[in-house]
């Protein structure tokens, strides 16, 4: 069945081509708000539904949904599941506006639904950018559909709540508002996609600069934006390096060559084959293949090498391999040079008398074809759904340590700890282990001698144990240790 759906899709594909490259045939007239509007709705319940899956199948996990959740019940965004704020681990102040939502909808459907929307709503201002750079409307809704469908906009989409997913959003609005010179919507712009995360003056700054070196009418406002940008990010560090005792993790491991901000630009100027390497990686060549290097037809090209050399050139693998949401800083930079890109190829191939040349619809038909991907949500099996009944009787009360991929599915998320992250100091009421899912951070061999050490522990008995769940309940009069003070 799946194969005769992907026929019909491709044979569509192909009679669409067909009838396009003909001359004679006039694209439509479109309501572009009705057209983006379907798209954005589709994909936010595309997304969403696809998160739905992943969690009823046990595939999310608390080190990131928890997380937010435990943080976002409270004004002082105090993560308890990780036994400090989380503002020693990000600043992103932004996180403010979505407390009065998950104080009272404290459960993981909220932050999916969040999460689909301001990852699908970032195509409305990518579209309205494009209409500025100069792209007609056909153009600017294909390059919105291509975002919205890119592979690392997916990965962004199906994967646990980040702030970082707000960037692509935050970044569009910005970049729109710069050229439609809305003066202090802009400057207000800029402000809201510095408190997203510390991390971001540093993309904006470079951006800044270099719109200010190829665009000199702009000159001013950009240089202004350049200082702003980088006081802003160094204000952020000033914030988070005396919570992280003079050391900022994220900076440590972002680059082979040194230490800090300063070793990743000292490494790309002391060693640049090495630095050169660095883009040079296969996911760089996919972003450039998959967007058929239009990009770098423009001056906006080079805005996107910044962001897109800090990501790669981390040590941390995930990141370096642009996995789940670490693209998320690139994509602005990536669609609107795509924009650019089109806009000038456009200009240098219609030819006087010609409204759509062959040239424009191979290159519309290689960007849909290069980046069409079946997208299939996770099974939900009735051992996913028995395993959630067991879950669901753990009783309201009692502090919870439970494996990552169970966390997020127990209510009240504040008494939840994580099993091998937390300590094992303060003695849960209970202790829940799925042997059937995932083991992070467990090794299997130390899975399951953690397993076998719970089952000899005379505090402990086994309270339920059904469909690869495991639930030890302490043992009436054994008394738990004072939980110790945390210094958030």
């Amino acid at each position: 069945m799946i194969f005769f759906l992907k026929v019909c899709i491709w044979s569509f594909l192909f009679y669409l081509a067909h009838v396009l490259l003909k001359k004679e045939r006039k694209l439509p007239a479109i309501r572009k708000e009705i057209v983006l509007g379907v798209l954005v709705v589709i994909y936010t319940f595309v997304y969403f539904y696809w998160n739905l899956s992943r969690h009823a199948s046990f595939n999310t996990f608390a080190v990131d949904i928890s997380v937010y959740l435990q943080a976002l019940s409270n004004w002082n965004l105090y993560t308890p599941i990780m036994e400090k704020s989380l503002f020693t681990e990000h600043f992103s102040p932004l996180l403010f506006l979505f407390v009065p939502i998950i104080k009272f909808n404290n459960i993981p459907n909220a932050l999916f639904l969040i999460q689909a929307l301001v990852i699908a709503a970032a195509a409305i201002p990518l579209y309205f950018l494009s209409r500025r750079l100069g792209a007609s409307a056909w153009p600017a809704i294909l390059i919105s559909f291509l975002y919205l469908n890119f592979i690392y906009t997916r990965q962004m989409a199906f994967s646990d709540f980040h702030i970082e997913n707000l960037i692509p959003l935050a970044i569009f609005s910005l970049f729109y508002l710069f050229l439609a010179k809305r003066d202090w919507k802009f400057w207000l712009m800029l402000v809201v996609c510095l408190l997203i995360k510390e991390d971001m003056g540093f993309y904006l700054f470079p951006w800044a600069l270099i719109i200010a070196v190829f665009k000199p009418t702009e000159r001013t406002p950009a240089l202004i934006a350049a200082a702003i940008a980088f006081f802003g990010g160094i204000l952020s560090l000033l914030f988070l390096l005396p919570l992280n005792k003079g050391v900022y993790p994220y900076f440590a491991y972002w680059s082979h060559f040194g230490q800090g901000i300063f070793g990743i630009a000292g490494g790309a100027v002391s060693q640049p084959f090495k630095a050169l390497g660095v883009l040079l990686k296969p996911e760089m060549v996919k972003m450039i293949l998959a967007t058929a290097a239009l990009p770098f037809f423009t001056s906006w090209g080079i805005t996107l090498i910044v962001p897109a050399w800090i990501q790669l050139a981390s040590n941390h693998a995930p990141q370096a391999g642009l996995k789940m949401y670490y693209a998320a800083p690139i994509l602005p930079f990536l669609f609107t040079a795509l924009a650019a890109g089109w806009v000038k190829m456009e200009r240098r191939f219609v030819l006087p008398g010609t409204q759509r040349p062959l040239v424009l619809c191979g290159v519309a038909l290689f960007l849909l074809i290069f980046n069409f991907a079946w997208i299939s949500p996770y099974a939900v099996t009735p051992e996913h759904r028995n395993v959630k009944k067991l879950v669901n009787k753990l009783p309201d009360q009692g502090r919870v340590l439970a494996q990552a991929n169970v966390a997020p599915h127990i209510s009240e998320q504040n008494r939840v700890s994580v099993l091998g992250v937390n300590s094992f100091k303060t003695l849960p009421h209970f202790v829940v282990f799925h042997v059937k899912g995932n083991m992070w951070p467990f090794s299997r061999g130390n899975y399951l001698r953690t397993l076998d050490q719970m089952r000899l522990d005379t505090r402990y008995k086994i309270w339920k144990e059904d469909a690869g769940i495991i639930i030890f309940l302490r043992n009436p009069g054994v008394k738990a240790p004072p939980i110790p003070a945390t210094n958030d």
